[in-house]
């Protein structure tokens, strides 16, 4: 009985260090994060997380397993034990060599996510598609969209060659119907929440006028927080302003906030103005001429 018992206890030895190195093997695939690169998403692994990315550990990790499997055949002949673990290091040695000069990484490509209450400029049938993350209260944006002076000579003082972005985007690339400009929310200075919101319940009611809106506002981003404001924008571009103040009192795109926001940290945005333009993602508001040599050579 006391042989038998000490048998089963050696032959666990052999399972718990055959298990470990499965293990090691299985946690190759096993993806535990992700993060984005514009055209793909880095998908990090259990096993570079937890162990690849520190020798130290993988040396304890494989001797333990080792132990446990040489205990484990310790009633097998010396040659035979000799034989089959030098074999399983040998196969080890070989699968780290594999992983360790290889990738822990998984790489997929990058698909925009785009919603029915997302704004959408241009052709929406178009595959190639532009997002922006923004924020009416960053004065970057502004520069961006042409509407910020002080912005757009400050980032000219630095570069007399730059050119805001936006407008020729709009009239070369969204009037033209060659790409989806798709507009989400991210606060990038948190005092753009509201105007957003008016956006958004303009949008619904007339898309045709969510440009002149987007301009008169970020012209005035002082004003970004006086909702008497954005709401005489909507009477000066000529909107219903009554269902537009119905609409941002009903709260109905309010939760719309905070998922642009989940999906912009998902995808890796860290502040405004981010883009994912086709394949490439930016951050910061490039010249216009270095948006175009993106599009272009994509489209």
């Amino acid at each position: 009985m006391v042989n038998r018992m000490k048998g089963n206890k050696i032959k666990w030895f052999s399972v718990v260090g055959i298990g470990l190195i499965l293990f090691l093997m299985i946690g190759y695939f096993i993806p535990i994060s992700k993060t984005s690169g514009g055209n793909e998403i880095v998908v990090d692994k259990l096993l570079g997380v937890m162990i690849l990315h520190n020798p130290f550990v993988l040396g304890i990790y494989l001797l333990v397993a080792i132990v446990l499997i040489y205990l484990g055949l310790k009633e097998k002949p010396k040659v035979e034990r000799v034989l089959i673990i030098g074999g399983l290091v040998l196969i080890l040695l070989v699968l780290g060599g594999i992983i360790f000069w290889g990738d822990d990484k998984e790489i997929v490509p990058f698909v925009p996510l785009i919603n029915e209450n997302d704004i959408q400029l241009g052709n929406k049938s178009s595959d190639f598609v532009l997002i922006e993350f923004t924020d009416f209260s960053c004065p970057v944006c502004g520069a961006a969209s042409g509407k910020n002076e002080q912005y757009v000579q400050m980032i000219k003082s630095r570069d007399a060659s730059w050119e805001p972005p936006i407008p020729k985007l709009i009239e070369n690339y969204v009037k033209t119907g060659k790409i989806n400009y798709v507009i989400k929310y991210f606060p990038g200075h948190g005092n753009g929440a509201n105007a957003q919101l008016v956006g958004w319940c303009l949008y619904e009611q007339d898309e045709s006028k969510y440009l002149e809106y987007h301009d008169a506002v970020f012209e005035n981003q002082d004003k970004v927080q006086d909702m008497d404001f954005l709401f005489g924008v909507i009477d000066e571009i000529g909107g219903n302003r009554n269902e537009v103040e119905t609409c941002f009192n009903s709260g109905k795109f309010n939760s719309k906030l905070n998922e642009d926001l989940q999906y912009g940290l998902s995808e890796g945005v860290q502040g405004t103005p981010t883009y994912f333009v086709g394949n490439e993602k930016i951050e910061g508001p490039l010249s216009y001429s270095e948006f175009a040599k993106i599009i272009e050579k994509q489209i």
